[in-house]
Formats: C-alpha cells, sequence, structure tokens
C-alpha cells in the first residue's frame, strides 16, 4: 500500500483524541478500496475507504452529506476541522516555518471559500482546482502536515454531524491567498464510490468530473 505500510500491519484508532493515551477501540484493517479515477498528480477523488475487520462499538458515526447536495457549502459558511498535524503556519514560498505536532487533537472553525475565488488563487501556481475539490480556510486558519484524510463537517440540525470534505492539500498552511483543499463529498464521483464501497446505493450513475 502507500507508505509502504503492510495491510497486516495497519490499525485504526476510533475515539482517541490524546495521541499517547489508550482511549478509544483499535481494530485491524481488512482492505483498502482506492477510487479507481484518483489522480496523484492532480489529487483529483482523493479518496479511500478503510474496512475494518470488525464493528466499532458505542460510538456514533458522523454522516455524510449526500452526493449531489452541496447546499452547506455557502462561501462564508463556518465549518469544523480537527486533526494533529502541524500547528505553525507554513509560508506558501520556499522554506518552512517550523513545526509543532500537538498530542491532543486540535480543531479550528474555517470559512468555505468559493470555488472560484480558490480556482484564481491556485491558477496562479498552475494548479488547478477540481469539481472533486472544496476550498476553505483563510490566513493562518487552516489545516497542515499531518492532517490529511481527516475531516471538513458541520453541526447537523438533529444530534451529530455532517460530513463534506476530507483534507487533501493546499500550498503552505494558513499561507495568505491559499485556502486549504478538501475532497468535496458531495461530488457525485466521490460521495458514490463512497456509497459503494460500504454497500451502499448510489444516488444515481452519474460521475461527476
Amino acid at each position: 500500500m502507500p507508505g509502504g505500510i503492510p495491510l497486516s500491519d495497519l490499525r485504526v484508532v476510533v475515539g482517541r483524541t490524546v495521541l499517547t493515551s489508550t482511549q478509544g477501540q483499535k481494530r485491524r484493517a481488512a482492505a483498502i478500496s482506492i477510487h479507481p479515477r484518483w489522480n496523484p498528480a492532480t489529487f483529483s477523488f482523493d479518496v479511500a475507504v478503510v474496512h475494518l475487520a470488525s464493528p466499532v462499538n458505542g460510538i456514533r458515526p458522523v454522516a455524510l452529506v449526500s452526493p449531489g447536495v452541496d447546499a452547506l457549502e455557502r462561501p462564508g459558511t463556518l465549518a469544523t476541522v480537527t486533526g494533529w498535524g502541524n500547528t505553525l503556519q507554513q509560508p506558501a514560498g520556499p522554506g518552512g516555518g517550523g513545526v509543532n505536532y500537538p498530542d491532543r487533537m486540535r480543531e479550528a472553525k474555517v470559512p468555505i471559500t468559493s470555488r472560484a475565488e480558490c480556482a484564481t488563487a491556485y491558477a496562479s501556481a498552475d494548479l488547478s482546482i477540481t469539481a472533486t475539490m472544496l476550498c476553505a480556510g483563510r490566513t493562518n486558519l487552516d489545516t497542515c502536515q499531518g492532517d490529511s484524510g481527516g475531516p471538513l463537517f458541520f453541526k447537523a440540525v438533529g444530534p451529530g454531524y455532517i460530513q463534506v470534505g476530507i483534507t487533501s492539500w493546499g500550498i503552505g498552511c494558513g499561507a495568505t491567498g491559499f485556502p486549504g483543499v478538501y475532497t468535496r463529498l458531495s461530488n457525485r464521483g466521490v460521495g458514490n464510490f463512497i456509497l459503494s464501497a460500504t454497500g451502499g446505493v448510489p444516488v444515481n450513475s452519474a460521475q461527476a468530473a
């Protein structure tokens, strides 16, 4: 698998907020489904599903936004991101800005950015924002290295939460003019892949580009 870790050595821990603690439930990974259209050159369709060898008990799963439903993606709306990634701002240009990896999970509220604004920003670096991507963040408010794969989510109207994105990539971390880029779960090509991989029924057969 990517990163050189054999599947037999991969473990998933659910319900832990402090890395060095023994919180949560540990499960073996039985299989990994990677989106067949995943493009490592462009980061399009940056999504995979890890299948656990045994169920997780007593923890309410976060709901996923339905494919094709983008009502939560209004520019300026604050979404929540979480992770154990670097907490120090990283510049957009060469050279790092230092590192600080917390032991306790951190969270932040990041504003959704319009696709047009995000596409214009990244076009200056010859990078494309496709329909499989969602942008969020502002100067010094972003996800960073170590947060990849984490959720971008909202509080649901009822109990629980709704996830709309997966931390994917970006230029710098909290760099002025470059919001973070997330895999867009409302994209039909992304959302239907997750539904199919988890035994659900795709919303329809359309595969958005």
